[in-house]
């Protein structure tokens, strides 16, 4: 049964290699069809899939521990140079203000610096793709859905737990920041009756100067609350476009959901940002749908229009081709 599957899967990539080498021209449009015309079956794109990031993730690996020892023995040769500036009594301070301008040494802490660096990025965008993690989360019940995942092994043991707590301290200020929003003098659900008290408070008096007639007010404050909503607004379809992207459409999870099939697949890719906790729920489901709406007759069109452009091709005469009689 497993051959039989990865005959399937190497022939899936071999479709695959040369749908994308025809499109590869004409950009990122029409990638759904792209992947179902090169391998119709679900199941098998899946364990493509799988098998990419798997072995993607490891050759990541290393390439950067190649990258990684080649600084180092760099470095020893460095060290071999300096052999006289060096005994017993050295310490590393006095050794990096002497030689600290060589190249070499600079080259294996950049590359330190760079691998850690992406290890820790690849560890939270690893967390962020959680549905399950908020701000109570706690380490010890949720490592266990990781332990498969390349990105949890790529980081160190005893860091694990202290990169999970950082990301749960960004979730939380997150949070806090948009209470702190909800919670502003004027929002957008603000009605006048419940917000012309608390204007009225204002110790410099600008709510209660003469020269500003009652109606002139209340249509002040009412222009105002309509501008915040339509800034939030533009803010949250900003956000769908630039989160919900083509690429990310194409995703299909095992109950075959997709980020513009599914409202609670696309909020599993929104809820982390700011701009998503600054309107109503309906509200924002309503864009959402719009949004998916739109989007979807558009990867249809092009689908179309990329399966038009095939068909075309593919009965146009080759110049080998004898010509008809008459």
């Amino acid at each position: 049964m497993g051959a039989v599957v990865m005959t399937n899967e190497k022939r899936g990539m071999g479709r695959l290699k040369l749908t994308l080498e025809e499109t590869v021209k004409g950009g990122l449009k029409g990638w759904i069809y792209i992947y179902s015309k090169a391998i119709p079956s679900h199941s098998t794109r899946r364990a493509i899939f799988d098998h990419y990031v798997r072995t993607r993730a490891e050759e990541e690996r290393k390439e950067k521990r190649a990258a990684l020892k080649a600084a180092v023995e760099a470095y020893k040769e460095l060290l071999e140079e300096a052999s006289e500036d060096i005994n017993q009594k050295t310490d590393y301070q006095e050794f990096k203000r002497k030689w600290g301008a060589d190249t070499r040494v600079k080259a294996v802490q950049e590359k330190v610096q760079s691998m850690r660096k992406a290890v820790i990025a690849n560890f939270k965008s690893m967390l962020r793709e959680s549905k399950d993690i908020t701000s109570t989360s706690r380490w010890a019940k949720v490592k266990e859905n990781f332990r498969s995942d390349p990105r949890y092994k790529a980081m160190k043991h005893e860091e694990r737990e202290t990169i999970f707590n950082e990301y749960i301290v960004e979730l939380k200020s997150a949070e806090q920041e948009a209470e702190q929003a909800a919670k502003a003098k004027v929002d957008e659900q603000a009605s006048w009756t419940e917000s012309k008290p608390k204007l009225e408070k204002d110790p410099q008096g600008r709510a209660r100067n003469p020269d500003l007639g009652q109606g002139d007010a209340e249509k002040l404050f009412r222009d105002h609350v309509k501008d915040l909503y339509e800034r939030c607004v533009r803010d949250f379809r900003a956000l769908l476009s630039e989160v919900i992207t083509p690429e990310v459409a194409a995703r299909t999870t095992a109950e075959g959901k997709t980020a513009i099939n599914s409202w609670s697949e696309a909020k599993g890719h929104l809820r982390s940002d700011l701009r998503y906790n600054k309107l109503p729920s309906k509200d924002k489901e309503s864009i959402w749908r719009r949004y998916a709406d739109d989007l979807t007759r558009k990867l249809r069109q092009s689908d179309t229009k990329e399966k038009d452009k095939s068909d075309t091709d593919g009965k146009q005469p080759r110049s080998s081709d004898p010509p008809r009689r008459r």
